[in-house]
């Protein structure tokens, strides 16, 4: 903070420094201060100025099954299943601890009066236009409060076909999924319907089909193919642009639609286990929404282009493709030696919708330029795309097995900013593109992250005795046996999101204050199991 501004002075090292050794010495809070504070206000007749509070989830589940295995003749078999889910899952922030005081007011202190909000600063800061001002207490609810009620009807069939040289597989599903919120909660900034009651209900027909087989040329090499067509329901959290304040559904909210397809060679001897893969898989229609602050929006009259947002894409296609290899190798009886390979390319295949959503332009949704972002060919956010292991695995004839495993990751990226990649991101607050607006310095600013190489030793081992009828034992697991310290996700913030703002902001002599965030890996874990069996 003190190095945010080119050319630093002494002082603001200096206060650096001092600011570091008060983090290190007394931690990141003042928890003195705080209860201080409550008490403060407490002998003053006042509220908690802070409090500890949890967001709830409480869900109710109810599920029923019934399954059908059925052998038609020597051949064929019939399976089928149909299946109901019901779910009621009731969400809201509940205050745990008041620190101190003895009641918290349940508004919204960041509420603020602007030209795209209706209503006084009072009206819009109520959680609950209801119940205004409201006092609340430890144990009770605030800040949000709805239900969300779910069913799902499922139904599946599935022939499968053996036969000496080829065994194959056909099959189907269909089923229906609805959604429904229930505000509890009249919100100041949505007020009446828009927040309030039931919700309008989202119904979503699915079906899918898929068929395989295997062709066993010879007892040891066999070839295996599967192909798959799918449409499923989009997921709860992305059909919704903020379902703690209001009803809005995601626009053009529809079926998530998906293709696969993978071949395989198989080899099996006595000493060799090998399998040798190729799949691809596409998805259409998906949807994601995001939460952050920014500062940099473009074509809105608020808070010199400030404000906390829903970030909605949706029409998004994405592209898996790659090839695996495993193999395992018997040495010895007691010796076998392990090895897999994974390449793959997880790519966004098009350029998807944005827009945002927010309390500060309350049912608006800002979009920019020709309303899309440019994250074709931008590689996916879900772990490392490549990974290799190769290990061995000790069985001992009495009784006790050792292995060890090394496992290699590379191509890691950080997951894209979608804004960044808007037209939001050439254009200043005017709506007019910057005068120094330059496509290679943009290019290199907006270069997706890869994280890094990284290299874990995983160990496993175990024993076993038999105590007359009883067999006694245990196994133990070493994850990250070297203790890496590694990289296992991260993403773009989006804070910073327009040319001039994040070229500043990334090209800092003392680094970026609002670069790209990580998340870490575990260090090294132990597991160990002990059991008995009889």
């Amino acid at each position: 903070y003190h190095l945010r501004f080119d050319n630093p002075r002494p002082v603001d090292f200096q206060n650096a420094y001092l600011a570091e050794q008060e983090f290190i010495n007394d931690g990141q809070f003042d928890w003195t201060k705080v209860y201080e504070t409550n008490l403060n206000n407490l002998r003053n007749g006042g509220n908690s100025t802070y409090i500890l509070s949890a967001n709830r989830t409480d869900d109710t589940r109810l599920q029923f099954n019934t399954i059908l295995d059925a052998r038609l003749n020597d051949n064929i078999t019939l399976n089928g299943k149909v299946r109901y889910r019901n779910l009621n899952s009731e969400n809201y922030a509940e205050v745990k601890d008041l620190l101190g005081g003895q009641q918290f007011l349940d508004v919204d202190f960041f509420a603020d009066e602007n030209s795209n909000t209706i209503g006084s600063s009072q009206d819009l800061a109520q959680s609950d236009l209801r119940n205004p001002n409201r006092t609340v207490t430890e144990g009770e609810r605030f800040s949000y409060n709805y239900e969300i009620d779910s069913e799902v009807y499922e139904s599946f069939a599935q022939l499968q076909f053996k036969y000496k040289k080829f065994d194959f597989y056909v099959a189907a599903n269909a089923g229906r999924t609805t959604y429904q919120r229930t505000g509890l909660y009249e919100n100041g900034f949505f007020p009446g319907d828009r927040s309030f009651g039931p919700g309008e209900k989202l119904d979503f027909t699915t079906f899918g089909a898929k068929a395989g087989g295997v062709y066993k040329l010879t007892g040891r090499h066999l070839f295996e193919v599967n192909a798959a067509y799918t449409q499923d329901a989009p997921t709860l959290r992305n059909s919704y642009s903020n379902a703690r304040q209001n009803h809005e559904i995601v626009e053009n909210l529809t079926e998530v639609t998906s293709q696969a397809f993978d071949a395989s060679y198989i080899f099996k001897s006595p000493d060799v286990d090998l399998r040798l893969s190729a799949f691809y898989a596409g998805f259409q229609d998906l949807t994601n929404v995001q939460f952050y602050f920014t500062e940099d929006i473009t074509g809105v009259e608020v808070n010199d282009g400030n404000a906390f947002v829903q970030e909605v894409m949706n029409g998004i296609e994405t592209r898996h493709m790659g090839a695996e290899l495993g193999i395992e190798y018997q040495v010895t009886s007691t010796i076998k030696l392990k090895g897999a390979a994974s390449y793959g390319e997880y790519t966004y295949a098009n350029n998807p919708d944005l827009y945002l959503t927010s309390q500060d332009f309350p049912g608006q949704k800002i979009r920019f330029g020709d309303g899309k972002t440019a994250l074709e060919d931008v590689r996916l956010s879900n772990g490392p795309q490549q990974a290799y292991q190769i290990g061995f695995e000790y069985r001992d004839p009495k009784y006790w097995f050792v292995g060890v495993t090394s496992n290699f990751f590379y191509d890691n990226f950080v997951g894209a900013s979608g804004l960044a990649r808007s037209d939001n991101f050439v254009l200043d607050r005017d709506g007019i593109p910057f005068n120094d607006y330059d496509e290679a310095t943009a290019r290199q600013i907006l270069a997706q992250e890869d994280m890094g190489d990284y290299m874990l030793m995983n160990a496993i081992g175990g024993k076993s005795w038999k105590v007359g009828e009883y067999y006694i034992g245990f196994f133990a697991v070493i994850n990250n046996l070297l203790d890496e310290v590694f990289r296992s996700g991260g993403f773009e913030q989006s804070r910073r999101a327009n040319f001039q703002n994040r070229t500043e902001d990334l090209t800092r002599e003392n680094g970026p204050l609002f670069g790209n965030r990580y998340f870490y890996g575990r260090g090294t874990t132990y597991y160990i199991n002990f059991y008995i069996r009889f």
